[in-house]
């Protein structure tokens, strides 16, 4: 690998010789975290006793971000950006730019997990415009591309091409191979997202061989691209090969997140192959993988896979659950997301100012991504003690569905299936009255949490005399049924089905009364859908 040449350190070394060997490290931290994070650490050890006066604070600043660096590519986001928004704070005061502006790369990287483009954004400007001239080379190209994965991750193609052509020159010019290879991976990348096939194609084969060329090997993110690449252009039995080859490479494959991930492409060839049996072994590894971690994305990928698979097989029954099982998997992924956010930005601002900012992500967690409604983390958690508080008397839930959402999607696009979810959430949330709840579970399953003051036992056709629930519920029917959705698509008509059950106490009053909600629901369903159910059993008065 291309960088700076390992800093052998003395009994009493120089202030320049452990700028040197920090030098070192923080170029190492990209290649090998552990080994990385301990050499810091001794290092850190060494500047404070050996380095006198103000020098030694920005030398221990640099150690400490090297450190941090490795956590959050542990996973430890939290310590990632308490640590550099500390070394961002005292380079400012102090006037140290190379401290100031590796700060800012860390926090880029940071806010780009943390799902804030335009923060990344900004910091990764910062990370290049403060870095000083006489950085090293290898810094100068590692805050460089940062700056154009931004643009590339916030959707700006051509300036994130700019970005990159640029940097595969800079390169060239200084001989650095590491920085070409990691370059030429990520424009195949950004030419993928674009839909430039053949530009993508022409990139991915070109860093296969500056790969054989220079016997440097590819980490699992460029083996992942020339895999997706192909994948793309249906040639499937050659990225088979080269993710076989992925996995056979024991350089740089050492995570098992990297290998359950490639383990799920393969078997997405061998199922496009019809090689089934083979595909299903490879899930069951990758699966293997994830068994004693939470990989998040990977994990959703897998069960998605299990449902394709599953379909392909002829095994409808198994494909419909397990791609319901991928939908929650895929909400309570962004809700976690949101949560965890919540927690790195409060542990990063500890301030009066910082303590309403986590209050206000701690909002968003309990928010549904696409329809802002609440989600179904916010309905286990509050609606119990809301009915609970009023005795149990006087609520109904209602469960809704909206009808053959699939067909919406397969012919319509998803795009046009979102935005249907987005105008319904907007009815859900305009009839419901103080105090009330509209949430979505998931998928196309909607919740209602309202107040009533009558007796469920009516059929569909009866007017009179309805609760106050049941007429909110039909009223929403009419509205979604009488809404002119050709404006979305055209031939485009949105119905939905309803289950209503009055709700006592909460605990397992609730977890019944949801039961018996969804039981109406799928009777409504039965009988012709766009349609209520609630043939709930009437409510024992109090006795007197």
């Amino acid at each position: 690998m291309d960088g700076p040449a390992t800093t052998v350190i003395v009994d009493s070394p120089s202030p320049e010789v452990l700028q040197a060997a920090l030098h070192d490290v923080a170029f190492l931290v990209g290649h090998d975290v552990e080994a990385a994070a301990s050499r810091a650490g001794f290092l850190l050890h060494q500047v404070r006793d050996h380095v006198p006066g103000p020098e030694r604070t920005g030398l221990g600043w640099q150690a400490e971000l090297v450190i941090a660096d490795a956590a959050g590519r542990r996973g430890d986001a939290e310590r990632l950006g308490v640590v550099a928004q500390a070394a961002l704070a005292w380079a400012d005061g102090a006037g140290d730019a190379f401290v100031a502006a590796r700060a800012h790369q860390l926090l880029s990287t940071l806010h780009e997990i943390l799902g804030d483009g335009g923060l990344a954004l900004e910091h990764a400007v910062q990370g290049v415009e403060r870095l000083p001239a006489d950085a090293p080379a290898w810094v100068h190209g590692d805050h460089r591309s940062r700056l154009g994965i931004t643009h590339e991750v916030l959707g700006d193609f051509d300036e994130a091409r700019t970005r990159f052509t640029g940097l595969l020159r800079a390169a060239e010019a200084q001989g650095d191979q590491n920085l070409r290879l990691r370059t030429l991976n990520n424009l195949a990348y950004l030419e993928l997202r674009a839909g430039r096939e053949a530009e993508a194609a022409a990139l991915a084969a070109e860093l296969l061989e500056h790969s054989r060329r220079t016997g440097r090997a590819l980490s699992a993110a460029a083996w992942d691209t020339v895999a997706h690449v192909r994948m793309g252009a249906g040639r499937w039995d050659s990225a088979e090969a080269v993710l076989r080859d992925a996995l056979g490479d024991a350089r740089l494959i050492t995570e098992a997140g990297d290998v359950a991930s490639l383990r799920i492409n393969l078997a997405r060839c061998l199922r496009h192959l019809g090689r089934f049996a083979e595909a299903a072994q490879s899930l069951a590894a990758a699966a293997e993988k994830c068994a004693d971690l939470s990989f998040g994305e990977v994990g959703a990928d897998l069960v998605l896979e299990q449902c394709e698979l599953a379909a392909a097989t002829g095994d409808f029954e198994g494909a419909y659950r397990l791609h319901r099982r991928f939908y929650d998997l895929t909400m309570e992924r962004v809700s976690a997301a949101k949560h965890h956010r919540a927690r790195v930005l409060a542990a990063i601002y500890a301030t009066t100012e910082a303590r309403r900012a986590g209050e206000h992500y701690q909002r968003l967690a309990e928010r549904d991504h696409l329809t802002g409604l609440f989600n179904r983390r916010y309905v286990e958690d509050v609606v119990p003690a809301r009915v609970a508080a009023s005795g149990g008397r006087g609520w109904a839930i209602a469960l809704l569905d909206l009808d053959h959402f699939k067909r919406v999607n397969d012919t319509h696009s998803h795009q046009v299936g979102d935005e249907v979810l987005q105008q319904f959430a907007r009815y859900l949330e305009q009839f419901c009255g103080p105090g009330e709840i509209a949430a979505r579970l998931g998928g196309e399953e909607f919740l209602l949490l309202l107040r009533d003051d009558h007796d469920h036992d009516h059929d569909d056709d009866d007017d009179d005399d309805q609760g106050r629930a049941r007429v909110t519920v039909l009223r929403l029917l009419e509205a979604v049924r009488s809404h002119d959705w050709s404006v979305l698509a055209v031939g485009l008509r949105v119905t939905c089905s309803a289950g209503l059950v009055p709700v006592g106490g909460g605990g397992s009053a609730l977890v019944d009364a949801l039961a018996v909600a969804d039981r109406n629901l799928y009777a409504a369903k039965r009988a012709g859908r766009d349609r209520l159910r609630s043939d709930a059993p009437r409510r024992r008065r109090d006795p007197r």
